[in-house]
């Protein structure tokens, strides 16, 4: 029987204690999202030894050593991975009834690369890929805690984290088994690119450089379970995993415990240009007495989306981007942005009971979830796309395992 028990295990740190667990949580929080570089994790446990056979000071001494800032550590959900971290805050608190907790924040290792800028002698050459550019860059870590490999699907990932095993028709071989990949897009990109194109700009995170080129393509970046970079795609082609309801006539069908739907016209678009660059090839010093060359004007590179939705009110964008290197690339970023823009203006966002579906799958993202939701006029009965999950818990309370979903319609963001 599940138990819906987080539990930290330690992999590496100042102390060297590798192994270790700890598990008599107060309360804990364990968040994914799909979008937003750096998933989080906060953990809080009182300083009293409870739950344990140690003497309080013993366990709140033990337990601080383990839980110092830059430890490495694994996340699991009853025996199945949630996450790979790094702790990066470590904090004691007493409450008014003079009660010592003790707090920590862990994020995954997306915040390494956004705190570190590129290396001004990063070396690129004709058939540098962006897997390659992402191995240059993660070697440095490698040997710290985390296996870092670089993944071209993240396949393996979904069926790691929700517990149902995902087809694959293609395959390669990692150092923790077989991991599903959709390679040639993403290998081929940067042999295609001119190495101008391939530059990092100045200043510019190692994170921001890997996701800049890897939405040119059309994918996203992020770290799975097992702390490996992903670059991966949307997958709306997937089964349904999920299945969250409220049901008026039948209650006891219902897992919905809250939430529901927001529109908004807020920060949407009915028509988006992009504007790229248009450069010259040569320019010539006017104050020269050399003969002049002949000046040939690139033709600016220019991207348009429209929207398919009836309009009411105009929202009309212009947006400055050098990083597309023809029309197609732009046209392609307009409608992306388009896509991204109007998927604000229909959001879900519900608290279910416990981890899991019925079926007994770790709700995680990338993944589909049927929505049922009565309460809504007209009914709502459609297909989501989790882009956002959160597992929370506090101990005290009476079957307190509750996840935080947020969806969008299936279809609804476009890369």
């Amino acid at each position: 029987m599940n138990e819906d028990r987080v539990t930290m295990q330690i992999l590496a740190g100042p102390t060297q204690e590798r192994g270790r667990r700890l598990l008599t949580w107060t309360n804990y929080s364990v968040e994914e999202d799909l979008f937003q570089p750096a998933n989080r994790a906060s953990f809080k446990l009182a300083a009293n030894g409870a739950g344990t056979d140690l003497p309080a000071a013993e366990y709140v001494e033990r337990v601080s050593n383990l839980t110092l800032p830059d430890a490495v550590v694994a996340l699991e959900l009853d025996g199945i991975r949630l996450a790979t971290m790094i702790i990066v805050d470590q904090h004691w608190e007493e409450g008014e009834d003079g009660q010592c907790f003790i707090n920590i924040e862990a994020l995954d290792p997306a915040h390494l690369l956004m705190e570190n800028d590129v290396d001004r002698g990063l070396k690129i050459d004709s058939q540098t890929t962006l897997p390659d550019l992402a191995e240059k860059m993660l070697v440095k870590y490698r040997g710290l805690g985390i296996d870092l490999e670089v993944l071209s699907d993240d396949i393996a990932n979904r069926s790691l984290l929700s517990g149902k095993v995902i087809a694959s028709s293609k395959t390669i071989r990692t150092s923790r088994g077989e991991a599903a990949v959709r390679s040639s897009k993403v290998n081929e990109y940067f042999i295609k690119q001119s190495l101008e194109d391939a530059q990092p700009h100045p200043g510019e995170t190692e994170w921001d450089f890997l996701a800049r080129h890897a939405e040119n393509i059309g994918v996203i970046t992020y770290f799975t379970a097992d702390g490996n970079l992903c670059f991966t795609v949307l997958d709306y082609d997937q089964e349904e995993l999920y299945s969250i309801r409220r049901s008026l006539t039948d209650p006891d069908r219902s897992n919905i415990l809250m939430g529901g739907r927001r529109l908004s016209s807020t920060n949407t678009a009915t028509e988006i240009e992009v504007l790229g660059r248009g450069s010259l090839y040569h320019s010539a010093d006017p104050r020269s007495t050399t003969k002049k060359r002949k000046t040939k004007k690139k033709p600016p590179i220019r991207g348009y989306a429209k929207t398919d939705r009836p309009i009411i009110w105009p929202r009309k964008r212009h947006v400055i981007d050098n990083n597309p290197v023809s029309n197609d690339q732009a046209n392609r970023v307009a409608k992306r942005l388009m896509a991204h823009k109007n998927a604000n203006g229909e959001v879900y966002e519900y608290k279910v009971a416990g981890f899991r579906s019925k079926r007994g799958y770790v709700y995680t993202v990338n993944t589909l979830c049927h929505i049922r939701d009565e309460r809504i006029k007209p009914v709502v009965d459609l297909t989501g796309f989790i882009t956002r999950r959160s597992l929370n818990k506090v101990r005290s309370e009476t079957n307190s395992a509750t996840t935080n979903l947020t969806l969008v319609p299936k279809g609804a963001i476009v890369l």
